[in-house]
């Protein structure tokens, strides 16, 4: 992403940009997207999926009822404006990878009409060397060997509270009556 940003920083500040066919490249991006998610399910050891099932179906039955949670609750307090296209990203991120994440918001927006796109492909250079296979999700082993699965899951509940805290304080958190109330208040202003 990184390099694609620089790429497109150089480009526009040259004549090449009206060489640059923004539908063409969108068809490549799918593709490439298309073998990006292949790639990553092609890559599971089905020895260790089997060996450890039962761990894996807890896991999922509650990753499953947090995710579709945070996608219907979460999104539309954060969000706001085209919650769902900024919420289904994040919602396939949390279910899989990135790539699947974007998969769906190909689907959910397929002419990017939205600044959903944008706004993921802003974010993630910041994100990603968090989260998604960076320094938190490696520090995870550790914190468990350390504190135990309870310890950890606890600080993580803590901290979601404290993060969800912070977004009502500086007003990032609105419920979606209020959203809509000042819309209508800043429609009829402006």
């Amino acid at each position: 992403m990184i390099g694609g940003l620089l790429v497109h920083l150089v480009i526009v500040r040259t004549p090449a940009q009206k060489l640059v066919d923004k539908a063409t490249l969108n068809s490549i991006a799918g593709v490439a997207l298309d073998f990006l998610v292949v790639s990553a399910v092609a890559s599971l050891s089905l020895p260790v999926l089997l060996e450890n099932w039962q761990a894996l179906v807890v896991t999922l039955v509650v990753m499953a009822v947090l995710s579709v949670a945070i996608f219907y609750w979460i999104g539309p307090r954060i969000f706001g404006k085209d919650w769902v296209e900024n919420s289904i990203v994040n919602f396939g991120a949390m279910t899989g990878v990135v790539s699947i994440g974007l998969v769906l918001l190909r689907a959910a927006d397929p002419h990017f009409k939205t600044g959903a796109f944008r706004g993921f492909a802003l974010r993630a250079p910041f994100a990603s060397p968090l989260v998604g296979g960076g320094l938190i999700t490696a520090m995870f082993p550790i914190a468990v060997a350390n504190w135990g699965n309870l310890g950890v899951g606890i600080g993580c509940v803590v901290l979601c509270l404290l993060l969800l805290g912070l977004a009502k304080v500086t007003g990032i958190w609105k419920s979606p009556a209020t959203r809509d109330a000042d819309r209508q208040r800043s429609g009829a202003v402006g």
